[in-house]
């Protein structure tokens, strides 16, 4: 199996996964996080979340999510 890092994004509304989508390559997932932003901004409770697996047992490690958490230290 390839060991390539793994990027997954999630769609979540009212705290229910929606869609998620998984990819190879850094720079698409981060296009489609900014295209899910705009297709998807207008849900009730909307969040998005995009992750990169990590580590030798494959955690998953949040990269960023939208809309940025507030007062998180």
């Amino acid at each position: 199996m390839d060991d390539q890092t793994q990027y997954r994004l999630t769609l979540l509304s009212g705290g229910r996964m929606v869609m998620e989508g998984t990819w190879f390559d850094a720079a698409v997932a981060d296009r489609k996080f900014r295209s899910w932003i705009g297709d998807y901004s207008g849900m009730k409770d909307v969040r998005i979340v995009l992750e990169e697996q990590a580590g030798p047992a494959g955690e998953w490690l949040i990269v960023k999510t939208w809309p940025q958490e507030t007062g998180a230290q």
